[in-house]
């Protein structure tokens, strides 16, 4: 719910998003964002098993300071057959006015 603009820094896709609306929550508790937030996100391949997710968020309209999260993934052993499916929330279909949002 803003601009995204990813690039490439080695094997790190990373996302940084800006114009976010405040629609929406923070997390799934209420926390609430101004729309001056901004968020880097860094996906970071350490093998073929592992990624790293990494978000920085700073919000000077709410926060006194940035922070940042970080998350390990591991590639689970799915089978052959398994086909992921896409999840989405779509402004004013109901889910992001609840609060909820993929990222």
């Amino acid at each position: 719910m803003g601009d995204a603009l990813g690039h490439w820094e080695g094997n790190t896709l990373v996302v940084d998003t800006t114009n976010l609306n405040d629609w929406d929550w923070l997390d799934a508790t209420g926390t609430f964002h101004s729309n001056g937030m901004h968020m880097v996100e860094r996906f970071a391949f350490k093998d073929a098993k592992t990624m790293e997710y990494t978000v920085t968020i700073t919000d000077p309209g709410v926060l006194t300071r940035p922070f940042t999260i970080r998350l390990p993934y591991q590639r689970t052993n799915r089978p052959a057959s398994y086909e992921p499916y896409e999840e989405a929330c779509v402004e004013g279909t109901g889910a992001d006015q609840l609060g909820f949002s993929v990222r």
